[in-house]
C-alpha cells in the first residue's frame, strides 16, 4: 500500500491500516517534505525496518508495481485527480 497526502487525516487513517495484518505501507508521496518524512518515521517504526520510500510527487506511488491500493488524503482540490490517476494505474483506493 502506499500514501499520497498523508496529512492529519492521513496519519489517522494510516493508523487503522497499522493494525491489518494483510497490508503494510511501503511508500508516501507529499510534496511537503517534512511531513513525507514524519510519515516515513511513524511507519518504520510501526514495522521495524527502513524499508518505506517517500516520493514529492504521486507519480512515484502510482509507477511502483508492488503497490496495490492507495491511501489518498490530499487537500480537497486534488482528491479527484489522484483518485483518477490511482484508477488508471490499477490502484485499489
Amino acid at each position: 500500500m502506499g500514501g499520497i497526502g498523508l496529512g492529519g487525516r492521513g496519519r489517522k487513517v494510516l493508523d487503522g491500516f497499522f493494525k491489518q495484518n494483510d497490508t503494510q505501507s511501503v511508500a508516501i508521496a507529499d510534496p511537503q517534505k517534512e511531513r513525507r518524512e514524519m510519515i516515513k518515521s511513524k511507519t518504520e517504526g510501526h514495522y521495524g525496518n527502513t524499508d518505506c520510500v517517500v516520493y514529492d510527487d504521486m507519480s512515484g506511488v502510482l509507477e511502483r508495481d508492488d503497490i496495490d491500493a492507495v491511501i489518498i488524503t490530499t487537500g480537497d482540490r486534488w482528491h479527484a485527480t489522484a483518485s483518477i490517476l490511482a484508477a488508471r494505474a490499477g490502484k485499489n483506493i
